[in-house]
């Protein structure tokens, strides 16, 4: 018995599962503004830092975190992750 979706549960712009992220356009002509502030740059930067730790405070803000939990940030995809 083959199992499928129902077409109703399907996203409208056909993708399903993991990735890629559709981004806005909003959302790119954000970074266009601001990415060079950042992009090729140390983590090190007073620039990255900043926006680092902002980041930071801001998702232990939105997931009501205790003052003793950290956010862990990393960068990449789960290619590093992939069974071979």
């Amino acid at each position: 018995m083959a199992i499928s979706i129902p077409q109703e549960l399907l996203p409208a712009d056909g993708r399903f599962g993991c990735g890629p992220s559709k981004v806005s356009s909003e959302a790119l002509a954000a970074l266009a503004a601001v990415g060079s502030d950042y992009m090729g740059t140390s983590h090190r930067q007073p620039a990255v830092r900043n926006m680092v730790g902002r980041l930071r405070t801001g998702l232990a803000e939105l997931f009501s975190l205790p003052d003793d939990w950290e956010i862990v940030l990393g960068n990449g995809g789960t290619t590093c992750f992939g069974m071979h």
